[in-house]
């Protein structure tokens, strides 16, 4: 049986899907390898997807789908919460105790279920797709502790990028492998909304605006609060503006966690006259995984 990635899919575990978790768990392969330790690892297993919506709502649950079929389970969790949790076979303290920054390092876990699925490169696609989602929620590493037994599962991880710590650690670091397309990105978002706006279009900026956003503009004695009253000033310009040249000047991307800083020098030139500006954009990735801006700061350079 070849399997395609296109059809591999992730979607959240639902309470109906836990006597499903617990059957896997319960085979003889799994049980060895997820429950080393006997019952009381595997009563640990079900009282952290039994609670996931309570104490233990920093892990993310999934069940991996082939097309329409359930064929096994897979999970992210914060490490920062993680190291504080006392669980036999586990010594999280010692492997993310240096872990001090929420939203930073995130372990992850997998089972293929059916054991027509083994070997079939699955494990391989599953910890893509959960990078991708980590990346999406900003973390800058990823962390698993599979036994050095797990020779499958420790195979799928190297081909993945991860590096050996020591034993049952091994770790791969996103933040140098993505932060150069995320700064591209929001360049480019800012880029694009500037040419509209300097042919008379606010749209461009529009669409990429949060709700909540924080506008500060020399024109104005007061910042401007909220995306209504951004948009009620942007359509008193509309087809207005019309910039002859202009030219954005060493832009610099700051990154964090979610949240992208952005800042540039402005020159336009506009009816023969040539205006210096600086701007700073704080863009944050929404829940949609959208870069949206909050914050806009524009000053006049002297």
């Amino acid at each position: 049986m070849s399997i395609d990635k296109i059809h591999i899919s992730l979607k959240p575990l639902s309470k109906e899907d836990i006597p499903l978790f617990e059957e896997w768990l319960n085979k003889a392969y799994i049980y060895e390898r997820l429950c080393p330790d006997g019952e009381e690892q595997r009563s640990a297993w079900l009282e952290e997807v039994n609670n996931k919506d309570g104490k233990y709502n920093f892990l993310t649950h999934f069940i991996v789908y082939h097309n329409d079929r359930k064929i096994g389970y897979c999970l992210y969790a914060d490490c920062f919460y993680l190291k504080d949790i006392e669980e036999e076979g586990h010594d999280f303290e010692d492997l993310y105790g240096d872990v001090t920054e929420k939203n930073h390092t995130f372990e992850i876990g997998y089972l293929i279920g059916e054991e027509e699925y083994l070997n079939k490169g699955i494990s391989k696609i599953v910890i893509q797709q959960l990078e991708e989602r980590i990346i999406a929620l900003g973390g800058r590493e990823i962390a698993a502790d599979p036994s050095e037994e797990n020779t499958f599962s420790i195979k799928a991880l190297l081909s993945n990028g991860f590096m050996k710590k020591k034993d049952g650690d091994y770790r791969k670091d996103i933040l140098s492998a993505n932060d150069e397309s995320i700064k591209a990105k929001i360049i480019s978002l800012e880029k694009q909304a500037l040419a509209l706006w300097n042919d008379g279009n606010p749209d461009g900026f529009l669409e990429l605006t949060s709700e909540d956003v924080v506008y500060i503009d020399p024109a104005f004695e007061r910042k401007l609060e909220g995306k209504k009253a951004l948009e009620d000033y942007y359509n008193t310009v509309r087809g207005k503006i019309k910039i002859d040249q202009y030219e954005i000047i060493n832009p610099t991307v700051q990154l964090s966690a979610n949240v992208a800083v952005l800042t540039y020098n402005y020159v336009v030139q506009r009816d023969g006259l040539i205006f210096r500006m600086s701007c700073t954009e704080v863009y944050k990735l929404d829940i949609a995984n959208q870069w949206k801006i909050i914050h806009t700061h524009w000053s006049f350079n002297k």
